[in-house]
C-alpha cells in the first residue's frame, strides 16, 4: 500500500490546493482568495482543522477543507442551524473532500475526515455540519458521510448553481446539482 503524509494545510500548500481542486471539482470553483478565506475559517485555538495528503512524492493527492466552530458568522447559503440542536457557535464545517481518482478506495478519506474531527473536538465543536453531493457517483457522498455517522437535516436544490464554475458532474457553468445538508453529532 502507499505510503501517504496526512499534514494540517498550510500558506505553503495554497497553490497546489487551487490547482488540486482546478482538477477535482472544476476550473476555478476555488479562487486564491477563497483558499485564504478556507485557511483561516479553518484556524481556531493555534490549531488548523483542514488536512492534506501527500504522497511519497510531496504531491497533493487528497484534501479535507474544514471550518472551526464559529464560522457560521459568515453564513453560509444553504445551512439551517435552527435545525441543529446544538448552539450555531459549537458547530464546525466539513466543506470538502477531494480524493485523487488513482488515490481513491484507500481509506484517504476517511483519515483526513477523521484527524479534522479530532482537531474540531480540541476546538470544542459539539457538532460537525456538512452538504453532500446528491448527484455524486453511486451516491458515495451520501453514502460515506452516513458511514461516519452524519444525519440528514434538510436538502437544496441547486446548491451549487450561484457558484461560477464548469462543474465535474453536471458538466454546467450554472451547476444544476443539489446538496443535502448533513451533521454530525460529537
Amino acid at each position: 500500500m502507499a505510503q501517504y503524509k496526512i499534514v494540517p494545510l498550510t500558506p505553503l500548500d495554497f497553490k497546489k490546493l487551487q490547482t488540486f481542486c482546478d482538477v477535482q471539482i472544476g476550473p476555478g470553483y476555488f479562487k486564491e482568495v477563497d483558499i485564504v478565506h478556507l485557511f483561516e475559517l479553518g484556524y481556531k485555538d493555534d490549531l488548523q482543522a483542514s488536512f492534506v495528503a501527500k504522497d511519497q512524492h510531496d504531491l497533493m493527492v487528497a484534501a479535507r477543507l474544514t471550518y472551526a466552530p464559529g464560522w457560521t458568522k459568515k453564513k453560509g447559503r444553504g445551512i439551517t442551524p435552527d435545525l441543529w440542536k446544538v448552539p450555531e457557535n459549537t458547530v464546525g464545517y466539513f466543506k470538502s473532500l477531494f480524493v485523487d481518482d488513482k488515490h481513491q478506495k484507500k481509506g484517504l478519506g476517511g483519515k483526513l475526515s477523521r484527524k479534522s474531527i479530532e482537531i474540531l473536538k480540541k476546538q470544542k465543536a459539539q457538532a460537525i455540519v456538512c452538504h453532500s453531493w446528491m448527484q455524486s457517483p453511486g451516491n458515495s457522498s451520501q453514502k460515506y458521510l452516513l458511514s461516519l455517522g452524519f444525519e440528514p437535516v434538510k436538502d437544496h436544490h441547486l446548491f451549487w448553481h450561484e457558484v461560477d464554475y464548469i462543474c465535474t458532474g453536471c458538466k454546467k457553468s450554472k451547476c444544476t446539482c443539489s446538496a443535502q445538508e448533513m451533521i454530525l453529532y460529537l
